[in-house]
Parts: structure tokens; sequence; C-alpha cells
């Protein structure tokens, strides 16, 4: 479809719903929806219309048109249909059809593109769609990430699923939760019925009569998480992802003096060869006034100074601080997210004393019964390799023949040993193609890297159908993506001669089988 019919849709999209909410202001449908809309003030804990935002207002007005049964059991759009399809144009028409059978559904966020474009994956009908959000006015880049839970109705309009409506976006963290309480939700639903509904059929009756419910459960979550941030007991927070910018040191003291003339970075302590700055709220978030926010730290060493942010508006903040007070005293190096898991995972014993010592402000914990477990899969080395990274600037400073540098020295040792180990000539024309093509930028460790992965997949699957060159392409993807690197799907497709849809196609198929989206 091209661009020119594409935008023919959206506009016909537009006028529809211009129409639509006409309909339902002279129909006189919004007075009859009174009750149930008080009842939405109430239930947010409200008392006065004014108080609702501008989204809570739209999502009532989203379910009002599309879920609400108002006349003869019929909702807004049906009853729309049922008077004003004479008056629509051919792409209308098509629209309205679509719209019909609109649902809220629960989807995780599993690729992205630079373009507003997102990969999702719907919980309920195991379907993949791509979600384009280009035609709204808000730039999401900053604000959704791989891995987030959306909630949202996503309709086809021309060729591009768009949301119709608000949409909530929540941590890929809440997953759990909020699948939970609407699966118990969905199968008290089917309970309660007498008929017997095919899934499609199921789904889309449960999402419409409950979608007020789980908007109130999504609300819940949204508050237990704010709540959580601005509230965490001393020592029991644990951020999700961890925003890291390292920057290249001139002056250490020179340093810490400008940081600390900032009225809200204090010096923290100097452990280990390390100092450490903190920057905190201009006010307490307690009632005594004692407890402040933290939004950010810094780890400064002789040559090098580390800024954490858990939270992606204080980090981009945090860099333009920085920019502005030390424009002469530090060189800006790389940045890196780091994903930080800490209920899916089974801490390593050998490793739990070395967390006790050291100062760090987050727990992290690996999955698997002992090492050797993790060193047997991709997804385990990753793990391994970030907590080493997590934990390497922390002992340096401990001197040489300090027990903890001399654990993470024999935990690098390990990973490096299997890796040899492993031996690693060629064992068929994908890893062969690896060490040809790579050679031109990896290190050996990593083409190692790239070859473990390709024979954690080769082991996990029946059956490969494909081009080498194919999938060549796919774990070098991967291994960039690790390694943030930063290589586009285009870059890499180049280099094999491939196309970049060949390289997403098998990136999702290997990152699914080994489960890679988890880490």
């Amino acid at each position: 479809m091209s661009d020119k019919t594409q935008g023919s849709y959206e506009y016909a999209n537009m006028v529809l719903m211009d129409k639509l909410l006409d309909f339902f202001s002279l129909e006189g449908y919004a007075e009859e929806l009174r009750p149930a809309l008080n009842n939405f003030i109430q239930r947010l804990g409200y008392v006065f219309l004014e108080e609702l935002s501008r989204e809570e207002h739209d999502f009532f007005l989203t379910t009002a048109l599309f879920d609400y049964p108002i006349r003869d059991n019929k909702t807004v759009i049906q009853l729309f249909k049922q008077e004003k399809k004479v008056d629509l144009p051919k792409e209308g028409e098509a629209i309205l059809e679509e719209l019909l059978d609109l649902s809220l559904s629960i989807y995780q966020i599993i690729d992205a593109n630079d373009n507003n474009v997102y990969m999702l994956y719907d919980f309920y009908t195991q379907k993949r769609l791509l979600l384009s959000l280009d035609t709204l006015e808000k730039d999401y880049d900053d604000i959704i990430q791989v891995g987030n839970i959306i909630i949202a109705r996503l309709a086809k309009i021309g060729h591009k699923y768009q949301p119709i409506g608000p949409f909530n976006i929540l941590p890929g963290d809440a997953r759990e939760l909020i699948l939970k309480e609407v699966n118990n939700r969905l199968s008290n639903y089917q309970e309660s019925l007498d008929l017997d509904l095919n899934k499609e059929e199921l789904l889309k009756r449960f999402f419409k009569s409950n979608s007020l419910e789980i908007f109130y459960l999504v609300n819940e979550i949204e508050n237990s998480i704010e709540e959580d941030l601005l509230n965490f007991p001393e020592g029991e927070y644990y951020p999700s992802k961890l925003y890291e910018a390292t920057y290249k040191v001139q002056s250490r003291n020179l340093v810490i003096n400008r940081l600390s003339s900032h009225p809200s970075i204090e010096y923290d302590s100097s452990e280990g060869g390390l100092d450490f700055l903190v920057w905190i709220s201009d006010e307490p978030i307690d009632s005594e006034g004692h407890d402040y926010r933290i939004y950010g730290r810094f780890i400064i060493e002789d040559n090098k100074m580390l800024f954490h942010s858990d939270i992606l508006e204080k980090f981009e903040e945090g860099k333009e601080i920085i920019k502005k007070l030390l424009s002469f005293s530090v060189i800006y190096d790389k940045e890196r997210i780091l994903n930080i898991n800490k209920d899916d995972a089974i801490p390593v014993e050998m490793l739990e004393n070395i967390l006790e010592t050291l100062p760090i402000d987050f727990d992290d914990s690996l999955e698997g019964d002992n090492i050797f477990e993790l060193l047997g899969s991709f997804k385990g080395r990753q793990q391994l390799n970030l907590f080493l990274d997590l934990l390497q600037m922390h002992v340096e400073g401990f001197g040489e023949e300090s027990q903890e540098l001399e654990a993470i020295v024999r935990l690098q040792n390990l990973i490096d040993l299997y890796k040899k180990e492993e031996g690693f000539k060629a064992q068929d024309g994908v890893e062969k193609l690896l060490v040809e093509t790579m050679n031109d930028f990896y290190d050996i460790n990593e083409i190692n890297e790239a070859l473990l992965l390709w024979r954690d997949y080769k082991k996990s699957v029946n059956v490969i159908r494909g081009r080498e060159k194919s999938w060549a392409g796919a774990v070098e993807y991967i291994i960039s993506d690790f390694r943030g690197y930063g290589l586009t799907q285009e870059e890499v497709a180049q280099k094999y001669n491939v196309t970049s849809v060949t390289i997403s196609k098998k990136y999702r198929e290997i990152a699914d089988a080994l489960r890679l989206f988890e880490l």
C-alpha cells in the first residue's frame, strides 16, 4: 500500500471518529451514560468530573463508544453503523467494520525500530503485529521500551495497526501481576456463561464487558509502582532498569568539588578507592522530612566516572548537569541500559558474600543453581557478564590480593575457560560465515560467543530452515545488540547480502527459542 493510500485511510479514520463523536453527542447518549460516568469518577477516588485527567476522560469515552451496550443491547458504534453507514466513503466503511469488533487486549513489546514502529505480542491471541505510532503528536521513543506491557485497543487502519483512544504502558516486570489478575477474571467470566463460545468470541466478549475493570486494575498497578518508587525502604529498592553513562576524568578532585557545588548533589562516601556522590530530590518524600528520592549516583575513580539513574528523564537531566558543571573536566565516553532482574533468578551462593561487602545499592541475582549451569547458555553467560560489569569497578580499589577481586577474576576466568574448552573449529556453514564475517570488527571472545549462541539455538530446535547467511546475520545482530554496538538490522543485512526483513525474522526466531527477550 502506497503512502498516499495509507494517508487516505488515516484521513478517513479521523473523519469517521469525528462523525462518531458527533453522533454520540447529538443523539443524547452522553446523558444516558451519566450514571456510569459518575461510578467511574468514584472508582478512581474523585468527586468531580473536572478531576479526571485527559487520559482518564478519553478512556471512559472510548469505552462508552466501543464496549458499553446502551440501547437494544447495542454499543454506540453499532448504532452508528445501523443509522449512518450510508454517509461514509469506501475507506470509512472498511475502517468502521474493523472498529465494530475492536476490543482491549494486553501486549508486550518484543522489538522496535527508529520510526515509532513496535513489534507486539498479544498474550491472548498469541499473534504478533506491528504497531505504528507515527500519527500521534507525542514522541514515544523515550517512553516505550522493549519489554514494556501495553494495554490498548488496536485497529488496522490501512496496512498499519494504530491505537484507538488512549493506551497504558507498564514496565515489563508488571507482566506476571496483570496477567494473573486478568486470567483469574477471564476464568470466572467463562464459568459464569451458559454459552459454549470459541476462544475468539470469548475473548472479545470478556474484554468488552470488563474493559473498565481492567482499567481500574492497571490504574492500581501504576499507582503501586509510583508509590514503590517514591517510598522504598532503605536497602530494599531494586530497579528493573539502570541507565549508565561513562565519562573519562581529567581531575578527580575537581570533578568531586564541582558536582558537590550543585544544591541537590551531596558527597556520600569513599570506599575501596572510589568516591560516591548522590543526587537527591529537592523536597523530602516522607512526612518527617528525613528521606529524599535518589535521582542518580556518581561513582568516581582516578580516570573514570560513572553516572547511574533508574529514571530515564532524570538520566537525561543528569547528563545535562554534567555537561554544564564539568564541560572541561570530563569527556563523555559511552552509555548503556542495564536490565536488572531481581525476582526471576536464583542467587548463586558463592557470590552472595561478595555482594554484602560492596558499596552498591541494588542486589542482582543469577538464574541457575551453579556457575556451570549459567555458563551452559547464552542467557546465563550474559547474566554473568552483566554481573561482573556491575561489580568490577567496586572491587578494583580493594587491592590486587583482596578476596573480592580474586573471586571476580576467578569467575571471569571460568567464563573464558568455558569458551576455550568448547572448541571453536567451525562446525557448519553458519559458523564458518560468522568467523569470516565478524573478524572485521569483533574480538575473539565475541566471535566465540556468537558460535556458542548458534550452538545453543541448534540444540533448542528440531528443524532449521533457511539460508546460512540469513542465520549468520541474525546471530551477529544479536551479539551487536547485547554488546551495545548499535548496528541496525539493515547494516547487518548488507554485510550478509540479505534483507533486513530476513534478519528481523531470524532474530526473532532465535530470541524466542532462547528466551532472550527475558534478559
